[in-house]
Parts: C-alpha cells; structure tokens; sequence
C-alpha cells in the first residue's frame, strides 16, 4: 500500500488533498529528506513495514508543522486519521524516547523540515521538548 507516498503527495501539492484518486498507481515514492524518517528507521530495526515508520515519522512531522507553522489542525487531523485507518502503526511508549531522539541528534534542537501548508515546506528548529510533544502525541493515541 502507498498510503504515506499519496498521502506526502497530496500534503507537497502534487495532487488533491483526499481526492478519490488518493491511492492512485501514478504517484512515485516520496525521496524528500525527512529526518524523521531515518530516526524511526534507525530505531526500530526488527520492524519489517519501512512505511509504518514512515507513517510515525509523517504524524510527528504534521504535529510540529502545526506548532512551529501554524499548519491548519484540521488538515493535520484529517491526515492522521486517513494514515491511522490504512496503516498499523508500531508503538512505543516515553522509556523509548532518549534513545528515539539520539538516533536524531546529541542537540538539544534538531532542524527539521516542516509544512506551512500544502505544498510549502521551510525548515524550523525544533527542541528537544517539542519533539519529545510529539512523541507524546503518537504514544497517547493522537
């Protein structure tokens, strides 16, 4: 399933947020560097799905967008509960969070890419904190 590609497609502005079209063959696999992703990749070895991570690291993403850019909620709400519904998540829970954040940097502020909205991405600093937020968020059940 291509859930997390349609779904950055649609979040980069290459196609219609939530269209009937959304799992449409014509959308390539998303290479945007998205820090996140290799956190999660490098933290959960054993798990087999690259796109469940990839879909932790999306939410996490989405969450700090509207944060630090004031990306609308509703779009972000409306994007967790389209992944949730497509893909099973692994858990985790916060004794995973220091070894989680070191697989992203020995920093207390990480730059990350961020959404401002559809289709508009600018890098932010984001501490610690704000990351460890959102890992709250995905561990409390969104």
């Amino acid at each position: 399933m291509q859930a997390v590609d349609n779904l950055l497609a649609a979040l980069m502005g290459r196609k219609d947020c939530f269209a009937s079209n959304l799992f449409a063959d014509d959308v390539a696999r998303c290479d945007y560097p998205f820090p996140l992703d290799r956190m999660f990749l490098d933290y959960f070895t054993e798990e087999r799905n690259n796109d469940n991570l990839r879909a932790l690291s999306l939410i996490a993403t989405l969450y700090l967008s509207v944060l630090h850019c004031d990306f609308p909620q509703a779009l972000m709400r409306s994007s967790v509960t389209f992944l949730r519904e497509n893909i099973t998540l692994p858990s985790f829970d916060c004794t995973h969070y220091e070894r989680l954040y070191a697989c992203l940097t020995t920093e207390k502020h990480a730059t990350l890419p961020l959404f401002e909205d559809v289709g508009s991405i600018v890098s932010k600093e984001v501490s610690r904190l704000d990351i460890y937020d959102a890992f709250d968020f995905l561990t409390n059940g969104f």
